[in-house]
């Protein structure tokens, strides 16, 4: 037989080989289609012994409705968080931390289930969430400053003082501990969920991986017990116990798990518009020099100035000392709440669009254990964990901001919990995505439709003119302003006015709608205390007190307006009722004396004598 020949034989001998493989591969790979993700890794294993290298089961679907949606809003409002700051560094920088997020949870959404190495079967969502946390404690315990006392917590002084003897001298940037502790108290979670999940994550059910396992816990709960964050240690705590009752919940009569339902959500519902209601009357509250409270106060007045579209990323810091705070340098560096922060940085869609994102994400979670749907396991094996992780990140962004705070590090694990509780293992049916984006264009209809009808009403037209006001002048201003170049704003004002004209067409413009606009009367009047308009600065500042009354900014604008104009004690009166820790007075007093305004300043001295005194 020729050469030729048998190439001819060994060619087709190669074509019903493959063919044949080709048949097996997709009779293994239909007994897989309906498997859940519960049994999938058993099942890739009856699939013939030549296939397994190849394999990768992601057993996973999409719900294009429920979670589209929100993530598009939030995308919208962090793409404007970023065209409106006027520090266009810092809103890069916080841009990208905001979208490594995001394409984390994206990530985590479409990670397999399963997948093989060889002869080794892996679990990549495992792997993940069972490495992060390890490799943030580790880098927490060799980059902390553990040499800080433990001011909170006295009793983990020893241990700090040990962790400092030994710890070496390396090249790597300071992670803050309200940082490390808030992100550990999320993934914890997580990482027990992964280590106690299935057979594991590479190894095997030995003695040894039980002992592996053990000490990826014991390592993220030592870093998050020296890290002395007593809020973190609270929202894991509640967290769980929140999760702890919904799960007994669903134990008990129909009728009586209804109840416990309707009770936790009309409790939810209550403490939302409970906190709503009490947030401008936290003054007196803030006056006992709490200080977080003081920071929540001015924080909130801040984000009504940019109401709808927010101030930008990461420009928080001199905005805050500029129209909220009154001084003239960097105070505080975020609002210590999730929730202000994203509606400051990115406005009303941010706040609608995460807020939005979270409850459906919430509300997924807890559907897991509907007895209607009664699902395997293994179909929603991460919704627990992602659950009370998710849980404990919105209830610490209550009291701190771990997230968009202390430079935004921790916004690139917020968005984890979601990408898990968006996982879903079953099959989706093409007539059920349909009805879904139906419902979805049906409320993005009229959504838009209301926002429409609504920007023709006077007061919310009014209140759109003077965010942009507050936008062009905080552009204007703080894109600028430089201390010690300029001693206070009011020097850079008066410098150049001319810049702020657009700023105070859109104020008067405002006023034209709504008479009684509190943003655009106080904004207004506090461009006239600095060009020397008195009078007018006066008169405006009296509109904004009457609209806004406990308004902190405007109480000490308004007193101010009142000392300069002679009526010491009517601003004697108003400045009793505020803290005004800063030195702001001070800083007012020597502000007139160096436009040589000396009768001014006496007026402003007086004033202050006057406040000082015994009742003041």
């Amino acid at each position: 037989m020729g050469p030729q020949v048998e190439d001819r034989l060994r060619k087709r001998s190669t074509v019903r080989d493959q063919r044949r493989l080709r048949g097996l591969f997709r009779e293994s790979t239909s007994s897989l289609a309906p498997v859940h993700a519960g049994s999938a890794g058993q099942q890739l294993f009856h699939a013939p012994k030549q296939f397994r290298h190849s394999a990768v089961i992601t057993c996973h679907g999409t719900r294009p409705g429920r979670f589209t949606a929100p993530v598009t809003l939030f995308s919208v409002s962090l793409v404007l968080g970023l065209l409106t700051p006027y520090d266009y560094v810092r809103a890069w920088e916080k841009f990208v931390l905001i979208s490594t997020g995001l394409a984390v949870g994206l990530l985590l959404f479409r990670l397999p289930s399963v997948a093989s190495w060889g002869t080794r079967e892996l679990r990549p969502v495992s792997l993940v969430l069972g490495g992060v946390p390890l490799s943030l404690a580790v880098f927490f315990f060799f980059a902390n400053d553990w040499n800080q006392p433990a001011e909170k917590l006295l009793v983990l002084e020893p241990v700090r003082s040990w962790l400092a003897s030994w710890q070496p001298v390396l090249p790597l940037p300071r992670f803050h501990p309200n940082v490390a502790a808030g992100v550990l108290a999320m993934m914890v979670p997580l990482q027990v969920a992964a280590v106690g999940g299935a057979s594991g994550l590479w190894w095997g059910s030995t003695r040894a991986s039980s002992l592996a396992k053990t000490a990826l816990l014991a390592a993220s709960g030592a870093a998050l017990l020296v890290s002395g964050l007593r809020g973190a240690w609270l929202a894991l705590a509640g967290a769980t116990g929140l999760w702890f009752m919904w799960r007994w919940a669903q134990r008990g009569p129909t009728r009586k798990r209804s109840g416990i339902r309707l009770a936790v959500v009309a409790f939810c519902v209550f403490g939302a518009a409970l906190t709503w209601a009490l947030m401008p009357s936290l003054t007196a509250i803030a006056m006992s020099r709490a200080d977080r409270l003081l920071v929540w106060q001015h924080s909130w007045e801040l984000a009504w100035d940019y109401f709808f579209t927010g101030l930008g990323l990461g420009n928080f810091a001199m905005a805050y000392s500029s129209y909220a705070l009154l001084v003239h340098v960097p105070h505080t560096t975020h609002a210590h709440n999730l929730f202000l922060d994203i509606w400051l940085e990115q406005g009303l869609l941010g706040l609608i669009g995460f807020c939005w994102l979270a409850a459906v994400a919430l509300l997924t979670g807890l559907s897991r254990h509907s007895r209607d749907s009664q699902p395997n396991a293994g179909q929603f094996r991460w919704h627990d964990a992602a659950f009370i992780s998710l849980t404990v990140a919105l209830l610490h962004g209550l009291i701190d901001d771990v997230m968009y705070g202390y430079e935004g590090v921790g916004s690139a694990f917020l968005f984890v919990p979601i990408g898990l509780l968006a996982r879903d293992e079953r099959k989706v049916e093409r007539g059920a995505v349909r009805s879904t984006w139906r419902h979805g264009l049906l409320m993005w209809g009229f959504a838009v439709t209301f926002l429409v009808a609504a920007v023709w009403a006077p007061p919310v037209r009014s209140l759109y003119r003077a965010n942009l006001g507050a936008l062009l002048q905080t552009r204007a201003e703080l894109s600028r302003y430089q201390w010690p170049r300029w001693p206070v704003q009011d020097a850079l004002r008066r410098a150049k006015p001319e810049e702020l004209t657009s700023a105070i067409g859109h104020y008067q413009s405002a006023l034209s709608d709504n008479l009684g606009n509190a943003v655009a009367n106080r904004r207004l009047g506090q461009i006239e205390l600095s060009l020397g308009d008195y009078g007018a600065a006066r008169d405006h500042l009296s509109r904004a007190h009457r609209a806004a009354p406990r308004h902190l900014a405007a109480r000490q604008l308004y007193g101010e307006s009142l000392a300069v104009t002679g009526d010491r004690e009517l601003a004697v009166e108003l400045w009793r009722s505020l803290a005004l820790e800063e030195d702001q007075l001070e800083i007012r007093r020597q502000w007139y004396r160096s436009i040589s305004e000396h009768e001014r300043a006496e007026r402003i001295d007086d004033a202050m004598s006057l406040r000082r005194m015994p009742g003041g």
